[in-house]
């Protein structure tokens, strides 16, 4: 039997979170009339909305929470792919996929496809510190945007598709390609991806599934000629067509 205290699935979940997010566009309406001497004009509520939308990035806070509270409503345990803490991977893993699967073969084959999630994590903090925090700020916006035009059919190459964020997937992977010149820098990022999967695998000591740093290395080499291709991908017939 369900405790009482338990969330349980339903509309209510949506009907909550369309009444919180009226009751923001109100509230910020109201502001706008108050700061006009009481009234507002067409134009401003126009206005009003603009600033509305430039703002909604910041409720990333709310946005996340919302969505773990309707996921544990449904017993869900599955991860937010787009949440700050997963964003990143769910990126990295979507350019880099394929070239992970070549050079990781042998941890995949032993710990199965899940293993490469645990990689990704791990690939992530490292890369995460090549990025700045305005840099870090316009990704998380570049979301929000994506989200705002794709609603629930967005997908993950909707966000990868925007400038924005191709120039700081390029930023934050180009320092990994140092590890070709330097045995320390290659030692000391395996040794940070492993240790994010030794951590999810709860092992400690050597173990199948940790990386080596030839394996890294090979990954890098076939993840340079992937992002290209997935940042900058082949124009169709279509869509040169329809370019026109």
């Amino acid at each position: 039997m369900m405790p009482e205290s338990a969330q349980i699935r339903g509309s209510h979940h949506c009907i909550g979170t369309a009444r919180m997010v009226a009751d923001l566009i109100f509230e910020f309406v109201h502001s706008q009339a108050i700061a006009n001497g009481g009234m507002i004009s067409a134009e401003d509520i126009l206005s009003a909305k603009a600033q509305f939308v430039l703002s909604l990035p910041v409720g990333i806070d709310a946005f996340e929470k919302i969505n773990r509270e309707c996921m544990h409503a449904s017993g869900s345990a599955a991860p937010d792919p787009f949440s700050r803490d997963n964003i990143l991977s769910t990126l990295l893993s979507a350019c880099g996929k394929r070239s992970a699967e070549y050079a990781f073969n042998f941890q995949i084959d032993r710990c199965g496809p899940s293993w490469l999630s645990c990689f990704f994590q791990g690939l992530s903090q490292v890369a995460r510190k090549n990025i700045s925090e305005e840099s870090w700020g316009d990704l998380i916006t570049a979301y929000v945007h994506a989200a705002e035009i794709y609603k629930a059919n967005m997908h993950v190459f909707d966000v990868i598709a925007r400038n924005d964020v191709k120039i700081t997937l390029s930023d934050c992977t180009a320092p990994l390609y140092k590890m070709f010149e330097s045995d320390e820098v290659a030692k000391s990022t395996s040794v940070e991806i492993n240790n994010v999967i030794a951590r999810n695998y709860n092992v400690t000591g050597p173990s199948i599934v940790e990386i080596t740093d030839d394996q890294m290395k090979r990954f890098l080499t076939m993840l340079l000629k992937e992002m290209s291709f997935r940042l900058h991908p082949p124009v169709t017939g279509n869509q040169k067509y329809a370019a026109r």
